[in-house]
């Protein structure tokens, strides 16, 4: 009951109120609609006599007396009732109000009440969906299925409508069926892109609407995709020609399979007569390799090899090893082979045939053995062959001949030098020899080796000849060494000898060498080189000299190589004010050598700045008084801590260095001013000597001024990492 608002009497009514109501119940229901009882009236307490008029929206209307006994408690009083159907929404429930008014104009309590009563309509009732009908599925491809379905609904108006369709697919087999994707209720397929190869699918569909979700329905017949591959086929070679055939890691769906062979290592395949447990009774003869391949509706998957057997089959020609192309008188021959059994049985026995000299001769050998001693008795020609046999009852084909000769050893021996242990004084050395052979000589070569036999140096040498000269420049010898000379000579029956000889290099070093040094106008310096006196008649001849400066630091710069006498070397940049040495080295053709020191100091009272590819260009320049300083500066890092104590920084050396000098010098001359302008216009890479032995390479930043009637020159180089002039730019 929903009541309205209440009025209040008057005058001597004021004791007495009222107001209307409006009750509804729910008296039926169908899927489609709702019947509600709807009852309208009023309420009063104290009330004697009611005078009202009214109407209501459920229907009815009224006006007159309306008597209400007097009751100190409240008294209901119905005015209309009637019953009301309404229609159920189709998607949602929706609310429906009730409404009612009460008029009182007779004197007793006048006034009006509303009263309205508000009720929610239940949605229509629905139905489970009907499953999907006749259910397809198509393979695309291997990775791909299009699954189609009749519709079996009503509209959203009726009782059983859908709203979307559902696929579902079971793999490799009846079962729980797994949801794949969903399309609206008006499409009649879709497209599944999950299939993997070797397996089956059955596919199912259900409908959704508002009364929910059906079962699946009856599904789809199955569909496979193309059968994989057989993880591993074996052959087994059972008889003598059957061989049986084993495949692991099959795959699990298949309605037949397709078995191939091949005997020619896989060029060309052939259907293979294998029985249903995969025996192939008769095999061809030799190797053979199998292959197979599943076939599922229709789709054949990819092939399988097999290993390959050998079934029974006459040995091959066996191959040979062993035999050189010549023997000496009654030395050791032996052949050796290699059965070639393509059915994989082992040798049973083997022939070998030798033609002598005399003729052929056959020898067998039963058992597995495969090697056999071969006559060298008598000189001349001979060939050997041999053929096997195995399981199969025939021989096999025979080996291709192996020619060999017997004749009598070359002889050789060594008549200078004629012992081992000889010294050589001397290089070159001339090597004697004598030879023998009623074959003649097909070649001769020579090795020189140390004496733990590593190769120092080999050459061919004319078969006529029979000395040999071995010289230092060629040949590499090193004074008081111990080498050996070896001679290999090879005879027209192809037969050879080697023989050697070992010796020991003791030669006398060459005359020191005398050097003469000149400083020229650069303050650089000329030097030239002549042969020293010899000590004895045994002093050998110089072969060529060198010549180095060495600073006082040791480091060391060769400034001319492979010197004839009285050939010179220069040196455009030796230290100014400080002693340092040059060195003269003279070699004899053997590689000892002699060595002349010389101390030398290049004096001077001028600074020296050097240009060119080859410092071959220079200025020299007199310092001012106070005109020279330097500074040098080393890279650090500077950083703060959290933790740093003070709160001062540390620093780290990065291995940085730069040096700057500044240099002042009196211009002498008008000629001194212009070659000083020579060097500000360079613009280029300087080598500076100072005087005081500093050598060090730098870009110059010049100026000059006129200073108390006299031109002065102000240098500041910086200095880079020093090149000799070899490497200047």
């Amino acid at each position: 009951m929903a009541q309205g608002n209440w009025v209040q009497g008057r005058g001597a009514y004021g004791l007495y109120c009222w107001c209307a109501y409006v009750d509804v119940a729910e008296v039926g229901r169908t899927d489609t609609t709702v019947t509600y009882r709807v009852t309208h009236g009023y309420g009063t307490r104290y009330a004697i006599n009611c005078y009202a008029n009214g109407s209501s929206s459920a229907g009815g209307s009224w006006n007159g007396s309306v008597y209400s006994t007097n009751n100190s408690g409240w008294v209901w009083v119905q005015c209309t009732s009637r019953d009301v159907e309404l229609a159920r929404g189709d998607g949602d429930a929706y609310n429906h109000t009730f409404t009612g008014q009460i008029n009182v104009t007779g004197g007793f309590g006048n006034g009006t009440s509303n009263a309205s009563n508000t009720v929610t309509v239940p949605c229509r009732a629905y139905h489970t969906p009907h499953t999907p009908k006749n259910i397809r599925a198509e393979r695309l491809s291997d990775t791909s299925a299009k699954v189609s379905w009749d519709v079996d609904y009503t509209g959203m108006n009726g009782d059983y409508p859908w709203s979307t369709v559902t696929v579902g697919v079971a793999k490799n087999g009846p079962g729980k069926f797994t949801d794949v994707g969903t399309v609206s209720w008006d499409t009649t397929s879709h497209t599944y892109n999950g299939l993997e190869p070797g397996c089956m699918y059955i596919f199912s569909a259900k409908a959704t609407g508002p009364g929910g979700t059906s079962d699946y329905g009856v599904s789809a017949p199955a569909i496979y995709t193309t059968p994989t591959a057989l993880g591993m086929l074996e052959a087994v070679k059972a008889e003598a020609a059957k061989v049986v055939l084993k495949g692991h890691d099959a795959p699990a769906f298949v309605d037949s399979w397709e078995l191939q062979l091949t005997t020619d290592g896989g060029k060309t395949w052939v259907d293979a007569d294998v029985n249903a447990s995969w025996e192939d009774e008769e095999s061809p003869a030799g190797t053979v390799r199998y292959r197979a391949r599943a076939v599922k509706s229709g789709l054949k998957g990819p092939w399988t090899e097999s290993n390959e057997v050998t079934t029974i089959c006459p040995p091959l020609a066996p191959s040979t090893r062993g035999v050189r192309a010549a023997y000496a008188t009654g030395s050791t021959a032996t052949l050796e082979w290699v059965p070639n059994h393509p059915d994989g049985s082992a040798q049973t026995s083997a022939e070998v045939q030798v033609t002598t000299p005399t003729g052929p001769t056959t020898t067998t050998v039963d058992g597995p053995g495969t090697s056999l001693k071969l006559p060298t008795g008598t000189k001349g020609p001979y060939s050997v062959r041999v053929r096997t046999k195995g399981l199969d009852e025939d021989w096999g084909a025979w080996s291709s001949a192996a020619a060999y000769t017997v004749a009598d050893a070359p002889q050789a021996f060594f008549t200078d030098l004629a012992a081992d242990g000889a010294t050589l004084r001397a290089v070159p050395h001339t090597f004697t020899w004598k030879v023998a052979d009623e074959t003649g000589v097909s070649r001769q070569y020579l090795y020189l080796c140390d004496i733990r036999g590593n190769l120092l140096w080999s050459g061919t040498v004319d078969k006529d000849a029979r000395s040999f000269g071995l010289g230092y420049a060629q040949h590499a010898f090193v004074n008081h060494t111990v080498y050996r000379v070896v001679l290999t000579v090879t005879a027209g029956s192809s037969l050879s000898v080697t023989v050697s000889r070992t010796f020991r290099t003791d030669w006398a070093p060459p005359a020191k060498p005398s050097l003469n040094i000149f400083v020229d106008e650069r303050l650089g310096c000329q030097l030239s080189v002549f042969p020293g006196k010899a000590d004895s008649d045994d002093t050998p001849e110089t072969s060529h000299f060198t010549v180095s400066r060495v600073l006082p630091d040791g480091s060391t710069l060769q400034l001319g190589s492979h010197l004839a006498a009285g050939e010179g070397a220069s040196d455009p940049l030796p230290p100014l004010n400080s002693e340092f040495e040059y060195v003269a080295v003279a070699y004899a053709a053997t590689g000892v050598s002699a060595v002349t020191r010389v101390k030398t100091t290049v004096t001077s009272r001028e600074v020296a700045f050097n240009w060119g590819a080859g410092a071959e260009r220079s200025w020299l320049g007199r310092y001012l008084k106070k005109g020279s300083s330097r500074k040098v500066t080393h890279g650090y890092k500077m950083l703060h801590f959290a933790d740093g104590g003070e709160g001062l920084p540390v620093s780290y050396g990065i291995n940085e260095r730069d040096v700057k000098d500044s240099m002042d010098f009196l211009l002498l001359d008008e000629e001194d001013y212009k070659s000083f302008l020579e060097v500000m216009n360079m613009a280029g890479r300087f080598w500076v000597r100072d005087l005081y032995g500093e050598r060090f390479r730098a870009r110059l930043s010049c100026s000059v001024k006129r200073s108390d009637g006299a031109w002065v020159a102000s240098c500041d180089p910086t200095w880079e990492t020093w090149e000799e002039p070899a490497n200047g730019r």
